[in-house]
């Protein structure tokens, strides 16, 4: 039962880790999503960089990344507690995928596809409000409403307990993923960057930028300014005694 359970959690964390969103990109338009927009492997960068169309395939296989080591769980019988972790490896792997380095999205997908399994009515609220956030022009902020609303939901449906830890572990998740965002060596979101214009070419003109000389001096004073056209007048004059250079002796 132990060794199952743990191969049901591993397996969970793998399946997660396909990069459906990736791979999509890669095939469609041979385009790295991890260079684009906020830098997320997710189903909203895919609508933004590759297609609205291929959303839905995209999306409902990263919600089956989550529903099927659920499912097993249900299954095997290995117990409510092993059904949502594996649902939350699932998340884990999507989230930090092995395959690409531990960059990769949110975990929305495959978090629907665990409360699919466990507490639909679940998906049914979440998508409501995510449905909202979309018409208001922002849905992340609607995403959290939903987890942290979802278990008055499960209380007043008389949901699984499993509902409960499954939420928990979802807004640990998220705001580990936030903080890893904060906290990450480029803040700024990032962006599409044609040929040339790259970190390399910003760093280039950088460097350049600091070898050209100040576009605007300070104003001259009246004794520079007679000595900057004693010099154009006469340029065998020194710059400081203004007296001729001596000139060197031919034999």
């Amino acid at each position: 039962m132990l060794w199952q359970s743990l191969l049901l959690i591993i397996f969970g964390y793998l399946v997660g880790s396909i990069p459906t969103s990736y791979v999509a990109a890669r095939l469609i338009k041979n385009i790295d999503l991890r260079q684009y927009g906020s830098g997320t492997v997710s189903g909203s960068m895919v609508y933004e960089h590759v297609g609205r169309w291929i959303v839905v395939p995209v999306g409902l296989f990263d919600i089956a990344k989550g529903a099927i080591p659920a499912w097993l769980g249900i299954q095997l019988g290995l117990g409510e507690y092993v059904t949502v972790a594996a649902g939350l490896a699932a998340v884990l792997g999507h989230n930090w995928p092995l395959y690409l380095r531990f960059t990769g999205g949110r975990g929305l997908s495959p978090y629907l596809g665990l409360m699919l399994v466990i507490f639909p009515w679940g998906d049914l609220w979440m998508l409501a409000l995510l449905g909202i956030g979309f018409a208001l022009g922002d849905s992340a902020p609607w995403a959290l409403v939903s987890l942290v609303t979802t278990p008055v939901l499960i209380y007043l449906l008389d949901g699984s307990t499993a509902g409960y830890w499954a939420v928990l572990g979802m807004i640990l998740i998220t705001l580990a993923k936030r903080l890893e965002a904060v906290n990450t060596n480029n803040p700024t979101p990032k962006r599409a960057m044609a040929p040339g214009s790259g970190i390399g070419a910003v760093l280039t003109q950088s460097s350049r930028s600091q070898n050209r000389p100040p576009l605007s001096s300070p104003p001259l004073s009246r004794s520079q300014m007679n000595r900057l056209s004693v010099r154009k007048r006469y340029p065998g004059f020194s710059k400081s005694t203004l007296k001729p250079r001596p000139r060197p002796r031919t034999r």
